[in-house]
């Protein structure tokens, strides 16, 4: 994706909540830090729309059918979740996550 392309890396953090068409730029980053009150999940397929071509993407790739069925209910995933089936690629606990930034 065009995404991965871009020189400056980016970061995103997945602390609270990565919902919809965040969910969707989020996941298509090199690194995806995850804690445990991270939840993934694309509402919008509550409402009768289709993820973004951002969740697409990375919802049709994840193992199984993990990722249609994540994309067929807006399910929610935990970090834990987002961690074992590939949304994540890093998990830490947020305590440390926020004494970190806050230095």
């Amino acid at each position: 994706m065009l995404w991965q392309n871009i020189a400056n890396p980016r970061l995103p953090s997945l602390m609270e909540s990565s919902l919809g068409g965040g969910a969707g730029v989020s996941v298509c980053g090199k690194f995806r830090v995850a804690t445990e009150k991270s939840v993934f999940s694309m509402p919008e397929i509550a409402l009768g729309f289709f993820p973004d071509i951002g969740a697409s993407y990375c919802l049709s790739r994840l193992p199984g059918f993990l990722g249609e069925y994540a994309g067929l209910t807006g399910a929610r995933l935990d970090g834990a979740e987002m961690l074992a089936c590939g949304l994540a690629t890093h998990f830490v606990s947020s305590a440390v996550l926020e004494i970190e930034v806050c230095k």
